[in-house]
């Protein structure tokens, strides 16, 4: 059983298919395993296969069906339990609308007074121009024109919380974020320059008495292997 679980971390893509290893591994059909789990043959066969979404009832059903140890079955009930939060978090994000969405990290950031932000992939949200905003919320799933320009808007409002003086900003950026290019759908992506001019810009906004910490991860730096971090300070 533990040779099954170790061979590779178990994620929400991987649980339907270490399920159908763990039945297979048993000898036991999936008519047997359903017919045990109070569930038809078919719906097992389509959790297996990852067409379904099972609920933590049902990866606890098949699990004793298959007489599986508490150890094991506790890591695969928290990852379906993982997999429930964060389906429900999408849910939760499509209904309120992503403005709204801006608004709570808005109301999370102000409750702060050392804000520390590691971006591996954009220009942080904080920092971002209207342009650069507007083209990262044009990336497929592609949202309405209206709903862009209010969750842009939303976003930049944001911004707010970085005049106020009682409050610490540290960005940490790899350098490869200013390379991406971030293109509006049906236009020319941006130049890779043009990354930089809008991370720039995002820095200008800041007070001059009220600077933040914002620094580079080297594209060339060994990370994160390296214990010490070699970076370069853009403020």
């Amino acid at each position: 059983m533990r040779r099954v679980l170790g061979a590779a971390p178990l994620t929400t893509d991987s649980l339907g298919a270490a399920l159908r290893t763990l039945r297979e591994a048993s000898g036991l059909t999936g008519d047997v395993v359903a017919r045990r789990a109070s569930m038809s043959a078919g719906k097992l066969s389509k959790i297996e296969n990852n067409k379904v979404r099972p609920t933590l009832q049902d990866v606890d059903l098949i699990l004793s069906a298959l007489s599986i140890s508490a150890e094991a079955k506790e890591q695969f009930l928290d990852t379906t339990r993982a997999e429930a939060t964060e389906a429900t978090a999408w849910r939760l994000l499509r209904r309120m609308g992503p403005w709204k969405h801006q608004n709570t990290i808005k109301a999370i950031e102000t409750s702060t007074t050392v804000l520390r932000l590691f971006q591996g992939q954009l220009v942080p949200g904080l920092l971002q121009t209207p342009e650069y905003a507007s083209a990262v919320f044009s990336v497929p799933p592609v949202l309405p024109e209206e709903t862009r320009g209010r969750t842009v808007a939303a976003r930049i409002e944001r911004q707010e919380t970085l005049h106020d003086p009682q409050r610490s900003f540290r960005f940490l950026i790899r350098e490869h974020v200013l390379r991406w290019q971030v293109a509006i759908i049906g236009h020319p992506p941006a130049a890779p320059d043009g990354h930089r001019f809008h991370l720039a810009r995002g820095l200008a906004i800041f007070p001059s008495t009220h600077k933040p910490s914002a620094c580079l991860i080297p594209a060339a730096s060994q990370w994160p292997r390296r214990r010490t971090l070699s970076a370069v300070a853009l403020c």
